[in-house]
């Protein structure tokens, strides 16, 4: 195996139906599965582009009873497939680049985990070497919660290694969450793809539940201040 191919991206994600059970951008159900659907198109893209090798392991494929059982479990199948480091991302953080994945691969040549802070408090990539993951000891963290990143950081003093962090990105979750990426975001691309979906279904309609849907004269690409409710 290439030195470049010890390395894999591990996309760990629910399906697109469970994901819409979970997260409400919109009350339009339909509109709703075709934004799920763009967030996490926009994370198998980013996989494609690095140019390693990608996995994704979704809530179908998914074994144990917890979040960390699942995630911890997956790390481990990708493992077992004969990788030396794996970078574990989601379906939530449309400001991830194909050059943070690569990026974050040249780091964990050097350094035994890198991880990519969410503001939250938790974590849009993780990236472990075969010689710090311990499965029990992962799988135990506290997921879920805005303590992840110390928890990681603690995590991985346990095994006396070396940590890169990457610069601090926010995800996505919510109506309010997806309102901010619209009028402050970054990604260029993925924005595109976001306004493209919307005009083709054509959003004319109101829903205060989630104020970027407004309408689509609202819907634009400038730095400006969302306006005043």
């Amino acid at each position: 195996m290439s030195k470049r191919r010890s390395t894999a991206i591990l996309l760990f994600t629910n399906t697109i139906s469970r994901e819409v059970e979970t997260k409400t951008f919109c009350h339009k159900r339909k509109l709703n599965v075709k934004i799920v659907s763009c967030l996490i198109s926009h994370s198998i893209s980013l996989a494609k582009k690095s140019g390693l090798d990608y996995f994704i392991i979704d809530s179908d494929h998914q074994v144990g009873t917890t979040f960390g059982e699942r995630y911890s479990h997956a790390f481990q199948q990708v493992f077992n497939k004969g990788y030396e480091k794996v970078i574990s991302i989601g379906n939530d953080c449309p400001h991830l680049t194909v050059d943070l994945l690569i990026n974050a691969a040249h780091k964990l040549s050097f350094n035994n985990m890198v991880i990519g802070p969410a503001n939250d408090g938790g974590a849009y990539l993780i990236g472990l070497t075969r010689n710090t993951f311990d499965k029990e000891k992962f799988s135990n963290l506290n997921w879920k919660s805005s303590r992840v990143f110390s928890n990681l950081q603690d995590y991985a003093a346990e095994f006396g290694g070396q940590i890169s962090c990457l610069h601090s990105l926010s995800d996505v979750d919510s109506a309010s969450d997806l309102h901010r990426l619209v009028y402050q975001g970054t990604n260029k691309s993925f924005l595109y793809c976001l306004k493209q979906l919307l005009q083709r279904i054509k959003i004319i309609f109101v829903d205060l539940t989630c104020p970027i849907l407004s309408t689509e004269s609202r819907f634009t690409f400038g730095l400006r201040a969302p306006p005043a409710l």
